[in-house]
């Protein structure tokens, strides 16, 4: 490496890559960083520094000279983005503050190193390291990878491995908290021990944290106990601020947001009501805000309440629909009283308003403010709700009331349509007028709302015009039988506006607004440790059906074979399915077999391409098929296991030798049959959720799934032992769910099944496997389950998720399988309004082409399971309901 030039470098940019560009650095591209120098080990201790935003260059100037003089390899943070991404959690909770990595060879290097660092960087600050130990000033180390052996997992993904002392490969396990490995020798005893000081169970030596209520990266919030006294033992609420968190360019954090809430609390408490501010204080270097804990509900759970079946707003009962006007008009009174007092809220979002068990409404989140009359914090505050932000509040402008109304605008969307308002297309207030009337149904609440939420401050109203429009409204109601008269739903989208909706989504599957990067689709990154984090951004390459690059690929053979245009995207059509075969392939058909995410997929995927003829009918394309059926997995499971195999073995049979299906469909059920137990479920892997799969009634991951794959070959197997298994697993099904009888008191099917769509996929996956078993083995009872379910569903059912995998686009083909078996209208019906709130949730580019937003921070992905192609199966099925089948099975 060059020894450092003389001068002092610039330190201005944004791209932290012009520092070593300074220094006449050669550095590559490492995922979130640039990396300086080669890393030859596999493994060893990793120096981390944290930092945060508003010291990032400066510790880089001290940093950066130190690797160059001892000729350390190491890593920087690659731009003030990513750095601020990382340092709030928004890439991963085990990233948090590893803005710089160094990797000294030997461990009496390691030791060495880390304590010039400590020295260095006393006068620093950061936020803790979650997987490292700490070791003082802004240091921190883990043992760990530093260029591992790579290994492929279960979904093709390859996974980080490091040898043990005795030789043996393991995984690079990443734990919270730090846990030294076994037979790792802790070098760093001057600077700390290798041990972690276990968490305080009492704070302040009054405040006992008793069960979490939010988790956040920022820090948590506890529903605790306040021990004032012997005889005095009040709950509380505690409100954690991690050291340095959610720090800024002004060098604030979480710290400042909780000191600055009691102050503004102590100003406004004799007006406006809010929990009690008990106390404020500082421990280990965390900041802890404790008030009142309130009896009651958010206003989005107390709505959920009143709203038990997810309707859609117009078809709530009259009585609902006066109380959540009333809930309304209580936020309208909170902001005004707020504004009277010299303050913007700045976070007017559902989940920042409590009600009380006598009907209450509070302010309970108060962090974000700024007053008008002291114009502080200067600047204001970063971060809001995605959606409920206002564009000036999003440009970080001087805060006026006119960002609170857009915020209660947005807040009335969601309680009213039971959608993000992020995921609504607002360029246009006509168009998005109309929008909201599709959900609403009335014509006064949906112009307020989409005035609350002109781009234009100046054309949005006052709070006492949005008073006047909700007392009006609630009068009406009032005056109203709750016998009224429901609307009808709305007609069916045409076919031609359905075809014209599908070729500008399939257009905009190629646009930058979707996760398309270098042409290649990327999917959201599978991580197991993003619980709490208010958004994920780490995007990767998947090859899979689930989540991935095959299934965009699946979805454009099915269109392209349905008669849609798809030429916008069959040159990455081909670029993805190139880099499928040179990363995924070889190794789905070796280590992972299965449907969602493996080598059953990818046959489907190939079949498609050659039905559309995207794919020459080369005999090459028929082997690489034949061989991604070849091998059967070890589980039994529709997602991951050899039923899965078996609906792509039905699905592709058409091009492959009838002696290899013949001789896979006998193997497949010969090991189902075998592994059937005597109930007539299957001993299963542990589920997700820690309940036994035997109880499991995922379809994906559960016994449901394999009972839809046993029915389905039924006709083809050479014996009446597969229509009995079928039966007899059919029978045990209905013993778990009792879906006409005790349907509202079985506990796990009411817990996970009837209450909404959001568990999983189990309601879909219940719905679809008696629907089955009705086509097959034409048992009216059956038929009675599958409506019976399909009937507790809303006819208008409104839903945040609009996914295959547990969205509104997978109830969508629920409904549309249900009307192809069944012949009820009714089922097509509601379909149909599925369909329509796809159209008006679609948001359009300015060539038209567009996307739907799947969640409310992140770029939406094309994935079929989770992402936009889900969504385009949907309608794709809505517009040729005959012609499509249902997704993966048909």
């Amino acid at each position: 490496m060059p020894e450092r030039p003389k001068g002092v470098p610039d330190l201005q940019g944004d791209d932290f890559s012009a520092i070593l560009k300074w220094y006449e650095l050669s550095y590559s591209d490492s995922e979130n960083y640039w990396q300086v120098g080669e890393i030859k080990a596999v493994q060893g201790w990793i120096i981390h520094v944290s930092s945060v935003l508003s010291e990032i260059r400066n510790m880089l100037s001290i940093i950066i000279p130190y690797c160059l003089k001892n000729r350390i390899s190491f890593k920087i943070i690659k731009d003030r983005d990513t750095c601020s991404d990382m340092l709030n959690g928004f890439i991963g909770l085990k990233k948090i503050g590893k803005v710089i990595c160094l990797y000294p060879e030997e461990a009496t290097d390691a030791v060495l190193v880390a304590s010039e660092l400590v020295r260095l960087t006393q006068r620093f600050k950061g936020p803790t390291v979650l997987t490292d130990r700490y070791l003082g000033g802004c240091v921190y180390t883990r043992y760990g990878s530093f260029n591992p052996v790579m290994i492929p997992g279960s979904n093709g993904k390859e996974e980080a491995f490091i040898y043990t002392p005795e030789g043996e490969l393991v995984k690079d396990g990443i734990d919270i908290p730090f846990i030294l490995p076994k037979n790792i020798v802790w070098p760093f005893g001057k600077l700390a021990t290798h041990d972690v000081p276990p968490t305080k169970k009492i704070l302040k030596h009054i405040y006992r944290p008793v069960s979490l209520l939010k988790a956040d990266a920022r820090g948590n919030v506890y529903k605790g106990l306040y021990l004032k006294s012997l005889l005095q033992i009040w709950h509380c609420v505690i409100k954690e601020g991690l050291k340095n968190m959610s720090s800024d360019d002004d060098g604030r954090d979480i710290s400042d947001r909780l000191v600055w809430q009691r102050e503004l609390y102590l100003d406004v408490c004799d007006t406006v009501a809010l929990p009690e501010v008990y106390d404020l204080f500082t421990e280990d270097q965390n900041t802890y805000l404790v008030m009142e804990f309130i009896q009651g509900h958010s206003l989005s759970d107390q709505v959920a309440k009143l709203n038990p079946r997810m309707e859609s707003w117009y078809r709530l009962p009259v009585d609902s629909k006066i109380t959540i006007l009333g809930y309304l008009l209580q936020v309208v009174d909170l902001i005004e009283k707020l504004h009277q007092k010299g303050y913007v809220h700045r976070d007017v979002a559902p989940g920042n308003f409590m009600i009380d068990k006598k009907g209450r409404m509070l302010l309970v989140d108060l962090e974000l403010s700024y007053s008008t009359k002291r114009k502080y914090p200067t600047p204001p505050f970063k971060y809001g709700t995605a959606g409920f932000m206002s564009p000036e509040q999003k440009a970080v402008m001087e805060p006026t009331t006119k960002e609170d109304i857009y915020g209660l605008g947005a807040l009335i969307l969601n309680i009213m349509t039971g959608i993000s308002p992020v995921k609504f297309d607002q360029s246009d207030n006509d168009s998005f007028t109309l929008n909201i009337y599709y959900f609403i149904q009335h014509d006064s609440i949906a112009k307020v709302i989409a005035a609350c939420m002109d781009s234009d401050p100046s054309f949005r109203p006052s709070l006492a015009v949005v008073r006047e429009t909700f007392t009006k409204v609630r009068s009406e109601l009032s005056e109203k039988t709750k016998s009224s008269v429901l609307p009808s739903l709305k007609a069916a989208i045409l076919p031609e506006e359905l075809k014209g909706l599908i070729a500008n989504a399939i257009r905009g599957l190629q646009n930058s607004s979707i996760a398309i990067f270098d042409d290649y689709w990327y999917s959201k990154k599978i991580n197991d440790n993003v619980i709490g984090l208010p958004q994920y951004k780490e995007y990767s390459r998947y090859g899979g059906l689930k989540a991935g690059m095959g299934g965009v690929l699946y979805l454009l053979g099915r269109a392209k074979k349905a008669g849609i245009d798809i030429s916008h995207c069959e040159n990455s059509y081909r670029t993805n399915w190139v880099y499928i075969e040179n990363h995924f392939l070889n190794s789905f058909i070796k280590d992972a077999p299965g449907l969602y995410d493996g080598a059953a997929g990818l046959a489907m995927v190939i079949k498609e391409g050659l039905d559309s003829g995207i794919m020459e009918n080369d005999a090459i394309y028929i082997q690489k098929m034949q061989e991604c059926l070849q091998s059967l997995s070890t589980d039994l499971t529709l997602g991951n296991g050899i039923a899965g195999q078996g609906v792509a073995l039905f699905n592709c049979r058409p091009l492959l030798p009838a002696s290899f299906f013949n001789d896979q469909l006998l193997n497949i059920e010969k090991k189902l049959l075998t592994e059937q137990q005597k109930d007539g479920s299957w001993m299963l892997p542990i589920s997700i959720d820690g309940i036994h799969d035997k109880a499991n009634l995922s379809f994906g991951y559960g016994v449901p799934g394999i009972i839809w794959y046993l029915l389905s070959s039924i006709g083809h197997a050479n014996d009446r032992s597969v229509q009995q298994s079928a039966e007899k697993s059919l029978s045990w099904l209905l013993k778990r769910i009792n879906p006409v009888r005790n349907m509202h008191t079985t506990d796990l099917f009411e817990k996970k099944v009837l209450r909404g769509i959001n568990a999983g996929d189990e309601k879909n996956g219940i719905i679809l496997t008696f629907i089955k078993a009705y086509e097959v083995l034409g048992n009216n009872e059956y038929k009675a389950v599958a409506e019976e379910i399909l009937s507790n569903i809303s006819p208008a059912i409104v839903d945040n998720n609009l996914t295959q995998w547990y969205g509104l686009s997978g109830l969508g083909e629920v409904f549309l399988e249900a009307w192809r078996v069944f012949r009820n209208e009714e089922w097509r019906q509601r379909a149909d309004w599925i369909a329509g709130i796809f159209e008006n949730t679609f948001q359009r580019n300015d060539d038209g082409s567009g996307r739907w937003l799947i969640e409310e921070n992140d770029t939406p992905t094309a994935d079929l399971l989770v992402g936009n192609s889900g969504i385009i199966h949907f309608l794709l099925r809505c517009l040729y309901p005959e012609d499509v089948g249902y997704r993966l099975l048909q």
